[in-house]
């Protein structure tokens, strides 16, 4: 607390150190079951699944060639949402784009 002479208030100062925020982690991970009904989802876990079954006996339990196809899905997934949202995003880029050049073309008569 600072004196003020002029004022019957006094002034506080205070310092407060602000760590650096903390990095954020990989998060939780839920199935987005919209993709469910993707045709081409469906042939990529269609065309996955009879070739990671077969691989069942190379594992010492089944329980670690569950827990390793399950996280193969998952990375499947990810992968494939991935892509389908760069496309959209291109293709509404490209549109965006069109449409601005046919009203430029509209605005110039």
């Amino acid at each position: 607390m600072l004196p003020c002479p002029f004022s019957d208030h006094c002034a506080v100062v205070l310092k407060v150190d602000i760590p650096e925020p903390l990095p954020r982690g990989p998060g939780r991970w839920i199935l987005n079951v919209s993709i469910l009904k993707d045709e081409e989802f469906k042939q990529s876990i269609t065309a996955f699944w009879p070739g990671w079954q077969a691989r069942k006996a190379s594992f010492p339990s089944l329980l670690m060639w569950w827990d390793l196809g399950k996280e193969k899905l998952k990375s499947l997934t990810i992968g494939f949402c991935s892509r389908k949202t760069r496309e959209k995003s291109q293709t509404r880029s490209l549109l965006v784009n069109l449409s601005s050049h046919l009203k430029a073309q509209i605005d110039n008569g």
